[in-house]
């Protein structure tokens, strides 16, 4: 990296209100050698760098623009002016420049791993090259990611760990992967995706299957808590923007089968909140009639064999069922549909279907 020490010198001297004669005399030297030195015609000897920082009230290391990390904005200017000459002009000169890049950094963690994307970018581009010259950027980007990996870096050690198990996925090193995986856990993307590699390379579907439906599930559900914070009326006030929301979540029950129905429940909030009366009733029959029917199960096509699938298992228990009654009979909520004849109905339903319960459990 090129620096610029004698503009640096003159932006700390006027800085200080001092002009080139006043930092000659501060130093010992002539006007003139401080003039050059600024228009970068020659450089301070190495001896008069201390006397320098202290006429400039400083230090040696601001003088000389010393960083221990190269900073965010310029390491990405770096970053796409080499991948532009990889575009441009081939992949030797980027090559060139990312190696000086890290050798004018060789402690920076941060350099080394946007280093270690950058070959992957190389690589993507320059399908051309060579087995030869793959398999020496990929050992190149191996020793970045180990670095990574030995120092620790709370930013970047998980990466470091993913990539590190997907070189040795791809050379086939499916033990080493797998312990790298064990290091992993389980609530990031990488393993699962891996996992699964591993899975297929060892000519094992049915685990990869498994693999599969398992981190799917995870992700719907992850989905879902989303969308329900999302609806939550200090994030979105406005309650149309809500039932829009609820639609997509209800959108996401009925293609996994996954949330219990709670969609339901979220139409009636939304509803509620618009003052809505005729859909809030419409919505909570449709609450008991759900509640009433089984269980809603996640959808066998997408997570069986993974998820256990009972069909016939109720949706919810007893106590669940003589706590909603209770709530529709004496809530405040509710008043407004006691009087209707279909919110009746739907109540009494409910109450014949937990007595039929408790019939049950004492027949049992």
């Amino acid at each position: 990296m090129e620096i610029k020490l004698g503009r640096q010198i003159a932006k700390l001297r006027k800085e200080r209100g001092m002009t080139q004669e006043q930092l000659a005399q501060a130093v010992g030297v002539s006007s003139p050698a401080v003039s050059k030195w600024e228009t970068d015609s020659s450089c301070p000897d190495i001896a008069l760098l201390c006397p320098l920082a202290r006429a400039l009230s400083t230090n040696v290391d601001t003088i000389l623009q010393f960083e221990d990390e190269l900073p965010e904005d310029r390491m990405m200017d770096s970053m796409n002016e080499i991948l532009d000459n990889v575009m441009e002009k081939g992949y030797e000169e980027a090559e060139v420049m990312l190696k000086n890049l890290l050798h004018s950094y060789p402690s920076s963690i941060s350099l080394k791993f946007h280093a270690a994307v950058a070959l992957d970018m190389i690589m993507l581009t320059c399908m051309s090259a060579g087995k030869e010259k793959r398999t020496e950027w990929t050992g190149w980007k191996k020793q970045l990611l180990e670095e990574i990996y030995r120092s620790g870096d709370a930013k970047y050690w998980l990466r470091a760990v993913s990539g590190l198990a997907g070189i040795a996925i791809g050379e086939d090193r499916l033990d080493d992967a797998e312990e790298l995986l064990k290091k992993l856990p389980d609530h990031t993307d990488d393993p699962p995706m891996m996992w699964t590699m591993i899975h297929l390379k060892r000519e094992e579907p049915e685990q990869a299957l498994e693999t599969i439906q398992k981190a799917l599930y995870a992700t719907v559900t992850k989905v879902q808590r989303y969308l329900m914070q999302m609806m939550n009326e200090k994030v979105m006030p406005d309650p149309e923007k809500v039932l829009e929301i609820c639609k997509i979540y209800g959108e996401t029950e009925k293609l996994f089968g996954v949330g219990g129905g709670l969609g339901i429940g979220f139409y009636i909030q939304a509803y509620q909140r618009m003052n809505n009366m005729e859909e809030t009733k419409k919505y909570m029959i449709q609450m008991i009639d759900l509640i009433l029917g089984p269980a809603r199960m996640p959808n066998p096509l997408l997570f069986h064999p993974a998820l256990k699938v009972e069909t016939d298992q109720a949706a919810v228990p007893k106590q669940v069922k003589e706590y909603l009654l209770n709530n529709l009979l004496t809530s405040d909520d509710c008043k407004p549909f006691r009087g209707d004849q279909d919110f009746k109905e739907a109540v009494e339903r409910l109450r014949r279907n937990i007595e039929e319960c408790s019939e049950q459990d004492t027949a049992t």
